[in-house]
């Protein structure tokens, strides 16, 4: 029964590994429902705006968001998730909707999509060749969210060696399975836990020569 409309600000909202600062946006409840609107807030080292809600009609209730991210600092997701594996900055879009009571619930239900662009980076913990870690110029493309998993599509990364097409998936487990392809059919593959990958120089389909133990 309860009805609200108006503004909320706060400068500083702490979440479970994410601080959010300079946060404003335009709240309305109405009909067991609850939306934030013109949601801006400084995240990640850059600026956020976007649209939130949730709908308690439905049992179990219903989230979706969308929004903007500009110019945030992969440094900054590298220490909220407590793992140095990226380094860079990253401008992007995203939309995602979830179900549940609880927060497995709804990491569970969750599907969304995310479009990004990272510029002048570093993925530490990808050894492709000479111990160095992967530098990269530009890493573009687009995430999908569905059962737990992201699935990487339309994605390419250029470093000084050439354009690679980047595909495959990345578990909420921090588990990966993706091949780094160049023209020529010549690429990397990178599979296991986020933190220590396996890196194996392939084509497709073959894996050939193992350049990381």
């Amino acid at each position: 029964t309860m009805h609200a409309d108006g503004r909320i600000s706060s400068k500083k909202m702490s979440f479970p590994h994410l601080t959010l600062t300079q946060v404003s946006g335009r709240l309305k409840i109405d009909d067991r429902k609850l939306s934030i609107t013109h949601l801006s807030a400084e995240a990640l080292g850059g600026q956020h705006i976007g649209e939130w809600s949730a709908d308690f009609n439905p049992r179990p209730p219903v989230y979706s968001g969308s929004g903007t991210l500009d110019h945030a600092l992969l440094g900054h997701l590298s220490a909220a998730m407590n793992d140095d594996w990226v380094q860079g900055t990253v401008s992007g879009t995203y939309r995602v909707t979830a179900a549940g009571w609880k927060l497995s619930e709804v990491l569970k239900s969750a599907v969304g999509e995310a479009g990004w662009e990272a510029r002048n980076g570093l993925l530490t913990h990808v050894i492709l060749s000479q111990n160095e870690p992967l530098r990269f110029e530009t890493f573009s493309g687009k995430l999908l969210l569905r059962d737990g998993e992201f699935e990487v599509v339309g994605s390419k990364l250029q470093r000084s060696d050439g354009i690679y097409r980047v595909s495959g998936t990345a578990s909420m487990g921090r588990v990966l399975n993706l091949k780094l392809i160049r023209e020529g059919g010549h690429g990397f593959s990178v599979t296991g836990p986020l933190n220590d990958p396996h890196v194996v120089a392939a084509t497709l389909p073959d894996t050939q020569a193992a350049l990381k133990p």
